[in-house]
């Protein structure tokens, strides 16, 4: 599942990037703030964009966190080529970001990948090139989110519903990570996907209302 960083304008805040899945499901917040941020849902993955305010949900509540987002960034294996310049070594531009380095290409290459993905290990691979005209090489940049990171929580996936309005009669995607829509009873559940997450019994549309404050609920 495709992840996102989404990172703020800095204004002294404990709080500057965090980790979303592609269902809006906040998993992780850096530097700090974790155990806040990961309560919420994300409502305006879909439409966010540099300068606009993150709207986010709990229990049925919506609210916009006050500072701005200052980039979109997605979490995916990227390619990046290297030249030699004046000063040294430059990267191409990747998603609004570049980085130089005096002496050494790699290392141009892994400070672009800082600059992309604050907080997340990277693996860098050189691929086969020709080193024509100013080229000096490419690198392929595997970013990697930590495992504690992975799986949306049973307290994610309840706040998801809530924010996303879902009936347990049409399915909403994509899930949140580590969950598929399965058939119920009654009406369909949220069940975790076994083999990834260990999040107990499945998530129901009665679970969900019972969290919902009372102008929510039908």
């Amino acid at each position: 599942m495709t992840q996102w960083l989404i990172e703020f304008k800095d204004a002294g805040q404990d709080f500057l990037y965090w980790v979303v899945d592609e269902s809006g499901v906040i998993l992780q917040s850096m530097p700090c703030q974790s155990n806040i941020w990961t309560q919420y849902a994300l409502t305006n993955l879909d439409s966010l964009r540099p300068g606009a305010a993150a709207a986010i949900a709990k229990d049925g509540v919506a609210s916009t966190v006050k500072y701005p987002v200052s980039g979109v960034r997605k979490i995916a294996a990227v390619e990046v080529a290297v030249h030699i310049f004046a000063g040294g070594y430059a990267t191409n531009t990747v998603m609004g970001k570049r980085a130089t380095c005096a002496f050494n290409g790699l290392k141009a290459v892994e400070r672009l990948a800082e600059k992309l993905w604050p907080g997340i290990q990277c693996d860098f691979e050189r691929l086969p090139c020709t080193e024509v005209g100013r080229l000096h090489g490419k690198w392929k940049l595997r970013p990697s989110v930590p495992e504690h990171c992975g799986d949306a929580t049973r307290e994610q996936v309840i706040q998801w519903c809530i924010a996303k309005g879902c009936n347990f009669v049409d399915p909403v995607f994509p899930a949140p990570r580590g969950w598929m829509w399965a058939n119920g009873p009654s009406n369909l559940v949220l069940t975790p996907i076994f083999t990834m997450t260990d999040q107990g019994d499945d998530v129901t549309a009665g679970e969900v209302a019972a969290r919902k404050p009372e102008e929510l609920v039908q």
